[in-house]
């Protein structure tokens, strides 16, 4: 459980660098 938590963090933390690297408007 805390694994896929970790795990679910780390996608969260890298949409939203993908987010500010693709579409840095959203901010």
């Amino acid at each position: 459980m805390q694994l896929k938590g970790m795990n679910r963090g780390r996608i969260a933390d890298d949409l939203v660098l993908y987010n500010e690297h693709y579409a840095p408007t959203t901010k």
